[in-house]
């Protein structure tokens, strides 16, 4: 897993499916997928919108980008 800096875009070496998590260091989320790289894709172009559903999620973003930006990692893959 590869995770381009500029934008926050992951980049996987085919299909993964699994759980992943995002956080910061106050806050996490946990969530699952068939297709973790396009999920995460998507989490970071609606928040980078302002139009997640998570509103809380959203808020957080908001206040923490800058200084404390969400970190992505996959914590289990699953067939």
């Amino acid at each position: 897993m590869e995770i381009d800096k500029l934008n926050g875009t992951v980049a996987f070496n085919g299909v993964i499916c699994g759980i992943y998590e995002i956080s910061n260091s106050k806050y996490f989320y946990i969530g699952l997928s068939k297709n973790i790289r396009n999920r995460w894709n998507q989490h970071l172009r609606d928040l980078k919108k302002g139009i997640h559903r998570n509103v809380f999620m959203q808020r957080v973003y908001n206040k923490y980008k800058d200084t404390d930006p969400f970190k992505f990692r996959v914590l289990c893959e699953c067939d």
